[in-house]
């Protein structure tokens, strides 16, 4: 069939989505963030190695020789931001957050009683010669399900602060489906299915502006339904 092969650079923006503990998306008034504010994102694949089984004959020469075929067991991601928001740190570590006597999120606290998250990662990266007529093209990944967020460092120096945050990936759950709509990158043929860790698209979707805080996921916005 057909294919699509492009040249990928530059990761433009970040949207973060809660899940629950069975890998869901959230619907609620805070349950996704949008944001710019990050270095960068690194998937480092776990392999379990495959079992070797080696006999040698008693002259020394290997008489069986046989090994397992090594399997993927998930990607341990490390996100590092450098942009310090309360909201996001909540959703992705556990953090609690710190307001103010007007409500507004000023600041955040982490330690030995804060818990670790589920949540979903999208990318929009862009494409090499993308086009210059109608909707610029993006490579968009999303890895449906990442759990045990945990904020690990914090940098201070004579330069920017950076904040990195640590997951790990989990099969999609049954109700991430399509992810995040209304404007859904995967088509409508197109699911997230249980065994599946990153999912990449060349998409006409454009990422959504990018935000300061959490804002609402509505149950219009999610479609789980396979096909």
């Amino acid at each position: 069939m057909p294919s699509e092969c492009r040249s990928v650079l530059k990761s433009c923006l970040a949207r973060f989505v809660r899940l629950d503990e069975c890998g869901g998306i959230v619907v609620g008034e805070a349950s996704m963030l949008t944001t710019k504010g990050y270095n960068s994102v690194a998937a480092t694949a776990q392999i379990e190695t495959g079992e070797e089984f080696i006999q040698r004959n008693a002259c020394g020469e290997l008489c069986l020789n046989e090994k397992d075929d090594d399997q993927f067991k998930r990607y341990d991601l490390e996100m590092q931001f450098c942009q310090v928001d309360p909201e996001l740190l909540e959703l992705i570590s556990g953090a609690r957050i710190l307001v103010d006597s007007e409500g507004v999120s000023r600041g955040f606290a982490h330690g030995e009683s804060t818990g670790v998250e589920n949540f979903s990662l999208e990318l929009w990266t862009k494409v090499s010669g993308g086009g210059c007529e109608g909707d610029p093209e993006w490579y968009w990944f999303a890895f449906p399900w990442v759990s045990n967020g945990v904020l690990t460092d914090v940098t201070f120096e004579n330069g920017p602060l950076t904040l990195t945050v640590t997951g790990s990936t989990r099969g999609a759950g049954v109700a991430w489906g399509r992810g995040i709509g209304p404007n859904f990158v995967l088509p409508e043929t197109e699911y997230a299915q249980s065994t599946d860790h990153l999912l990449g698209y060349l998409t006409t979707v454009q990422p959504p502006a990018a935000v300061c805080g959490l804002q609402e996921v509505t149950p219009e916005m999610v479609d789980i339904e396979s096909p």
